[in-house]
């Protein structure tokens, strides 16, 4: 009995400049059958009709609005729910990313970058109701952090973090996007070194970033 057909990884592009054409759009020309590029959205008009054209995926598939991007129906179609675990330790090491003192005080504001990215995907947040609590004796600061969230289109979402100061298994640590038509897994950076957009996707549509 032969296998199942697995089909291609519907791929979203957020952003298409430099490092899309350099790096991810040559690896993904070595594995035709596993991607295809079902729509892309970049603030330059220019860049867009780049990919447009280098990658035969035509101007057909520009999205000028980004936040309408996962929406589509060759995507994940409404987005209802956004489930985002990241937890990993957190001690001070000297000359590394924790070593810096505004990571370890509270009286610093940070963090934002992820709550920026929720809201790149998700839009607005309309409820917030969150807790916090200090876990961590390194840091003079809470270590633990869970939101729930719901934003204005309807879709409802957890947030949680945690930044023990004890080693914690493995995690995935990757944002999941539900929708009506599919699963997104976003993309923030090459993972390997082979420069494509990601190698744990276990979706049906995912986007590099």
């Amino acid at each position: 009995m032969a296998a199942p057909t697995i089909p291609p990884i519907r791929l979203g592009l957020i952003g298409t400049g430099l490092a899309v054409e350099k790096l991810h759009w040559p690896a993904l020309c070595g594995s035709p059958d596993r991607y295809v590029v079902t729509a892309f959205t970049d603030r330059s008009a220019e860049q867009s009709r780049r990919l447009a054209g280098y990658s035969g995926a035509g101007p057909a598939r520009a999205e000028a609005d980004r936040a309408a991007l996962p929406a589509r129906d060759d995507l994940i179609g409404r987005l209802h729910l956004m489930a985002w675990r990241h937890a990993g330790r957190l001690v001070p090491r000297q000359s590394w990313f924790t070593g810096t003192p505004w990571r370890q005080r509270g009286q610093y504001r940070g963090g934002v970058h992820h709550i920026a990215r929720i809201r790149l995907l998700c839009g607005d947040i309309a409820r917030v109701h969150g807790a916090v609590q200090a876990a961590n004796s390194t840091m003079d600061a809470p270590s633990d952090l869970a939101l729930n969230l719901v934003f204005t289109g309807g879709t409802i979402g957890n947030y949680t973090a945690s930044y023990p100061e004890i080693p914690v298994p493995p995690e995935p640590n990757d944002m999941r996007l539900y929708g009506t038509e599919g699963v997104l897994v976003p993309l923030w950076r090459p993972r390997g070194s082979n420069g494509l957009p990601g190698q744990r996707i276990s979706s049906s549509a995912s986007f590099a970033a």
